[in-house]
């Protein structure tokens, strides 16, 4: 067992890899957040169906200091803006459509 340093609450002798003393508990270091491809998927899936809250994932991932952990801040914020974009187009479709039916309706014109 190599160990590095001591813990600065319980001054246990610790591996300088560890995220946390397993003495007393302490924090060492913030464990870095996860980018394996099932990850990938469920933040990119969040991103695109359930768009406000991808910008959560895509923030979180974004202060990291991964270039891979960044790369994914930076796809999830662009599948959520993508996701938005699509929301408004598809609603904005609709009301012109409906928008003509009811003028149709209103001038007499609708072909029932």
């Amino acid at each position: 067992m190599e160990v590095g340093t001591a813990c600065t609450v319980c001054k246990q002798p610790i591996q300088v890899n560890w995220n946390f003393c397993p003495n007393c508990g302490n924090i060492l270091r913030v464990k870095p957040l996860s980018t394996s491809v099932l990850r990938q998927l469920v933040i990119y899936s969040v991103s695109f169906f359930l768009p406000p809250f991808g910008l959560g994932y895509a923030f979180k991932y974004l202060r990291q200091d991964d270039r891979k952990a960044r790369i994914i801040g930076i796809i999830s914020i662009i599948l959520t803006i993508l996701s938005i974009y699509a929301i408004i187009m598809s609603f904005k479709m609709f009301m012109d459509y409906y928008s003509k039916i009811l003028k149709s309706i209103d001038t007499g014109s609708y072909p029932y």
